[in-house]
């Protein structure tokens, strides 16, 4: 595990989780001498024992935009919508040695318009110094798999930028193409037809490619492939109708894959196995939340009340009716056991559905969990930051209502934290609920866990905080 350089383990792992508000702010703690003075000394001062210093640590390295093309920009490898200024996601992910991303010079151009061809420059940089390892231009519109097949990275280039009815006027690009990048030196080493295709993913030494039809189109319907690097449909190919009374008003979609399964979110939700395609369950869902190792959350398009929970094998492991709020983290791992449902003030355990526990909803909420801590709020407006055993839903700790932010995830007694007053990224205690560390982050600062630490992203540069 990844440590910073004051020697705290830091949580990298990859698995995803929901970003809830949490108060993270710790109080010192006060002790004082209690022995009463001989007579005719002096009263001595009762003075306390310092409070453990917080480490205020640095990134291991920072990578600048500018530095790689003059005037360009980071942007995550993946399509943008039709304002490049606001939609265009900053970052990159972690394959094996490297820190994949783009730089653009054409994102806040002035000159930028829908017809616009996107240019960019793929980048590969060292995880573990920053260095440029290679550039490779890239004409048209972009994104890319998270994960290498056969050391080669896919990645679809071409095609219209924006999402498919936005309104806007198609770009001239041209079709769309699957190139596949060599991860050591980032050359083409082939590049076949993906004319339907606007996401791709890697699972299992296959691709997965995925489009949608247009919105307004009647009888539409998503689609789905898998297959090998020369024929992306080679084993097996979906269509998905699109149910118009399970619209979220969500337009773009994207796909997860793990598990063995294939989960497809934006205007509605569903989720197909990779070994052939087939629904689980055979429904449209409002959404799905996946988690690793375990299986997934889905709302229900029957009703907008009904949520359940699956197996990654598609049983029906519980339901929960009218939920007043129904979420699902899995901390320490992939597949760490135990994992919990929360409904509203409720925790139940995942595998089972049964109810650990519960407390006044009128009073009390639950903010995120990590590890095997809840954390809830207080009583009152402003009150402290409750730090409840998972499983029992007893009182560990309580810390003072102060700075916000959101737990990013949780690995070996810590939680990462991402506040914003001051702006920094934050190692806090699960025992007692105490900062540990800190790293001052720009406050536009994207994060993300990948496999080397955290990996803060502004437009203008890219921090990895990690300790080695």
């Amino acid at each position: 595990m990844p440590r910073s350089a004051g020697g705290a383990v830091m949580s990298c792992n990859g698995a995803r989780v929901r970003t809830m508000w949490v108060a993270v702010l710790a109080g010192a703690v006060m002790l004082a001498g209690c022995g009463a003075p001989e007579e005719g000394e002096p009263a001595a001062q009762e003075t306390p024992d310092a409070a453990p210093e917080e480490r205020v640590t640095e990134a291991a390295w920072t990578a600048v935009a500018s530095g790689i093309e003059e005037g360009g920009v980071f942007v995550r490898p993946a399509r943008i919508g039709a304002s490049p200024i606001s939609d265009a996601p900053t970052g990159g992910f972690q394959i094996g040695e490297v820190i994949v991303t783009t730089v653009r010079t054409d994102v806040n151009s002035s000159e930028y318009t829908s017809a616009s061809v996107p240019e960019q420059v793929l980048v590969a940089l060292d995880a573990e110094d920053g260095e440029v390892r290679w550039t490779q231009p890239v004409t048209g519109a972009l994104t890319c798999a998270e994960a290498e097949i056969d050391g080669l990275l896919p990645c679809l280039v071409g095609g219209d930028p924006h999402e498919p009815g936005t309104g806007m006027s198609p770009a001239p690009n041209p079709e769309t193409e699957l190139h596949y990048f060599r991860l050591t030196d980032g050359t083409v080493a082939t590049t076949v037809p993906a004319a339907s295709a606007r996401e791709v993913a890697v699972h299992d030494g296959s691709v997965i490619l995925a489009w949608q039809d247009p919105y307004g189109q009647l009888g539409r319907v998503a689609t789905l492939t898998r297959g090998t690097v020369d024929d992306p449909e080679s084993e097996w190919r979906q269509e998905y109708e699109l149910a118009p009374e399970c619209d979220t008003q969500v337009r773009g979609f994207w796909i997860e894959v793990a598990d063995g399964l294939i989960f497809f979110r934006g205007e509605q939700a569903f989720v197909a196995r990779v070994s052939d395609g087939s629904r689980v369950p055979d429904e449209a869902l409002y959404s799905v939340a996946n988690v690793p190792g375990h299986g997934f959350v889905a709302d229900l398009c029957e009703t907008e009340a009904v949520s359940a929970v699956f197996t990654s094998a598609g049983d029906e492991l519980a339901r929960y009716e009218r939920p007043s709020m129904v979420s699902v983290v899995s901390r320490s791992g992939a597949a760490a056991e135990p994992v919990y449902v929360v409904d509203g003030a409720t925790v139940h355990d995942f595998a089972t559905g049964e109810q650990l526990w519960q407390r006044d909803p009128r009073f009390f909420w639950v903010l995120a969990l990590a590890g095997e801590v809840v954390l809830g709020s207080g009583s009152t407006p402003g009150g402290p930051t409750l730090g409840l055993d998972a499983r029992t839903g007893e009182e560990r700790w309580t810390a003072p209502f102060g700075e916000f932010g959101w737990v990013v995830g949780s690995a070996d007694g810590e939680m990462i934290t991402r506040g914003h007053n001051p702006s920094e990224i934050a190692g806090v205690g699960l025992d007692d609920g105490k900062r540990i560390w800190s790293v001052p982050v720009a406050d536009v600062a994207r994060v993300d866990l990948v496999g080397s630490g955290v990996l803060a992203s502004t437009h203008q540069q890219l921090q990895l905080i990690s300790a080695d």
